[in-house]
């Protein structure tokens, strides 16, 4: 019976691909559309603005910011740095800030820490792109550890 049932299964076999089972072989693919490589990330760039002195602190100071798309390096400088404090990026401008009375209002609008000022300076990444930054409603304010951490100095982030 095995003989029989091998040599049945050979020729079934032999009759499928004789008559190309009944079925067009498919045509060959055609190569996939060419995909466009993602957008080159946004070439470094470097916005340097100023702060101006808030609060009669008698500081001001500069602001360079440096970078694209994967993120930026921020750099504040302060002359007559009598005062050592946080700094931040905000998401108002200085003129808005200045508006808001309550503390937890002005703490709310703190979109991105940055290094305390020591001996007048900071420097911290960021790793998001600077271009979320570049829209007229942010802004870079230094703070006093005084009571209340008044603003020292604000500038506004320009647009871009």
């Amino acid at each position: 019976m095995r003989r029989y049932l091998g040599a049945f299964l050979l020729a079934s076999l032999s009759v499928l691909v004789a008559c190309g089972g009944g079925e067009e072989s498919p045509a060959p693919e055609s190569p996939a559309p060419a995909r466009s490589a993602a957008p080159p990330a946004k070439t470094d760039e470097t916005v340097a603005f100023k702060l101006g002195e808030e609060n009669r602190s008698g500081v001001s100071g500069t602001v360079r910011l440096k970078g694209g798309d994967r993120g930026f390096a921020v750099k504040v400088a302060v002359v007559r740095p009598r005062y050592g404090g946080p700094a931040h990026i905000h998401s108002v401008t200085c003129e808005k800030y200045r508006a808001l009375k309550d503390f937890d209002a002005q703490l709310g609008t703190v979109a991105v820490p940055l290094t305390d000022l020591e001996d007048g300076k900071s420097r911290t990444r960021v790793e998001t792109a600077l271009s979320q930054y570049r829209t007229a409603g942010y802004s870079i304010n230094v703070h006093s550890y005084d009571g209340g951490f008044p603003v020292v100095a604000c500038g506004d982030v320009p647009a871009g």
